[in-house]
């Protein structure tokens, strides 16, 4: 084909001992269009682009994205950050345990969930890494664990200093590396409806804040904080199991349509960076600064309501409901503005 030179990539539904022979469109769906190399140069040598993150809409059409399967990597990314963020959205509820029982400062009790918190974002792009390497499968299953061992380790704690390690930066770092590669599944597996399919999982963290809020006031006051921190425990091993349903496309056979990942077109020798890269569009900058200093404050009311409703004369159950309450309208926009993002006018 002139101009361009055709890679083969491996097919594993293909047998080392009998090799059908393909005509030419079947042909096609197992090879990747590549530039022009140089022809004394063997394959091994050929440069390759990075491959785009998203296939086409005519690649979707052709594989499972937007697919029933989609749907359940969707849903396992709502579990997924119903737990995670579930969690980090009502410690305020634990906030206020604590605050009872240690008997120390409001600052120093709030350093549990804003170190937690600090954590959960900080880590981001380590996790992206690890996922980048290990996949995203390989990572959520180890977030969950490390969550659930953080947990379960809070719960044995005698001073606010070793609840910094344990919650803060055990559960924190654990929370981190499970959040963000469920929303880098959902985006690899949608096409059409992403927007509208991210707003359905993140909507998961805001239904987290409405269910676990109430839920672990009448745990702590039934039974303690420790055994709260137990109920957690048990509940972040669902992060686990949800990362066993992210399973990558390439892994999913669908007869002879098969969506590779990028990592594999890419050729190693010519393609592989290197190091930590620091992102350079500047639209790109802009927007995170914003977005940071947007979020600033994004949780103090997460921490801090609990404990100022009480102060103003409400039960414990109450000030829960308000941190329940803004899960409810969180979720509602998410789900609304996901869906209009996906219209395209």
């Amino acid at each position: 084909m002139d101009g361009l030179q055709l890679c083969r990539l491996p097919t594993s539904h293909q047998s080392t001992s009998l090799q059908p022979e393909m005509n030419d469109e079947e042909d096609l769906y197992d090879t990747k269009l590549l530039p022009d190399a140089d022809q004394s140069t063997s394959s091994s040598e050929i440069e390759c682009p990075p491959a785009t993150e998203f296939p086409s809409a005519k690649d979707a059409e052709l594989t499972e994205k937007d697919g029933v399967w989609a749907w359940v990597v969707c849903g396992a990314a709502f579990c997924d950050l119903f737990v995670v963020l579930g969690m980090h959205y009502t410690v305020g509820v634990l906030y206020a345990a604590l605050l009872d029982h240690f008997k120390e400062s409001k600052a120093k009790t709030a350093w549990v969930g804003s170190i937690a918190q600090f954590c959960l974002f900080f880590f981001c792009y380590p996790g992206s890494l690890l996922s980048e390497r290990y996949g995203c499968r390989r990572v959520v299953i180890a977030g969950g664990l490390i969550t659930s061992i953080g947990l379960l380790l809070s719960s044995f704690t005698n001073s606010l200093t070793q609840i910094y390690i344990t919650h803060g930066i055990i559960v924190g770092f654990g929370t981190s590396i499970s959040y963000l590669p469920a929303l880098v599944m959902v985006a690899y597996y949608f096409d059409k409806k992403r927007s509208f399919a991210t707003g359905i999982a993140t909507s998961g963290s805001n239904l987290g804040a409405l269910g676990l809020a109430p839920l672990q006031q009448v745990i702590v006051d039934s039974y303690g904080w420790r055994n709260c921190y137990r109920f957690l425990s048990g509940l972040a091993l669902v992060i686990s199991i949800c990362g066993l349903l992210f399973k990558p496309l390439d892994e999913k056979k669908t007869g002879k349509f098969k969506l590779v990942k990028s990592s594999e077109i890419i050729v190693e020798q010519s393609c592989k960076k290197k190091g930590l890269s620091f992102p350079k569009n500047n639209w790109f900058i802009i927007w995170a600064v914003a977005s940071t200093i947007a979020t600033f404050g994004y949780f103090i009311p997460h921490v801090h309501l609990v404990r100022y409703a009480e102060e103003m004369g409400a039960s414990h159950q109450d000030g829960s409901l308000l941190l329940s309450y803004i899960g409810i309208g969180s979720g509602v926009g998410k789900i609304i503005f996901g869906k209009l993002s996906d219209i395209r006018g």
